[in-house]
């Protein structure tokens, strides 16, 4: 594996394992979907594309479109005051 597509499956995993062991989502958790992509887009951009990596792909691209759709929702969202 090229270390890109290492960093890209790492930025993965604290996502994925995090619901196995807490029922409850640290804030600092969102970033690693962001990181992925970040990653993602480098590797893509530099490396190229690998069919093996397709998964890995596809899972990025679902967990930074959940946390964006998740982030346009808050903002969107009206503020109520106490």
């Amino acid at each position: 594996m090229r270390p890109l597509e290492i960093f890209i499956i790492l930025a993965l995993l604290p996502p994925l394992l995090w619901p196995i062991f807490s029922r409850q989502r640290p804030r600092w958790l969102i970033g690693f979907p962001a990181i992925g992509g970040l990653f993602l887009v480098i590797h893509l951009f530099l490396e190229g594309y690998r069919w093996q990596m397709v998964p890995a792909y596809g899972l990025t691209a679902v967990f930074f479109l959940l946390i964006t759709l998740r982030w346009y929702k808050a903002e969107a969202s009206p503020k109520r005051f106490a």
